[in-house]
């Protein structure tokens, strides 16, 4: 493995803690899965970034990377429910009437 590996691995459990941050309860399982997806591959773009050896091959390498580190690292926190726990605390709350 390479650097930059190392370097996406680390950005998909980093976006692994930002989800939660950013999703809400409220929001579809879709649109939950998209945010996660689209925050995977961004961290792929800034692993290329990082390491400034872009290429096709690299962007999607790494991407496909980052998927996979965060999927993994959101399997096995959502099982101790940290995750869960973020997002309601983060969440918006709503006035009672």
């Amino acid at each position: 493995m390479e650097i930059a590996d190392y370097t996406t691995i680390l950005l998909g459990f980093i976006t692994t803690s930002i989800v939660p941050l950013i999703s809400q309860s409220k929001f579809s399982s879709k649109a939950r899965q998209l945010i996660a997806m689209g925050l995977s591959i961004a961290a792929g773009f800034i692993s290329v970034a990082i390491s400034e050896q872009w290429s096709v091959g690299n962007v999607v390498s790494s991407a496909m990377l980052s998927i996979v580190a965060s999927q993994s690292f959101y399997q096995s926190l959502n099982k101790t429910g940290v995750l869960g726990a973020i997002e309601q605390t983060t969440g918006v709350k709503e006035d009672a009437k």
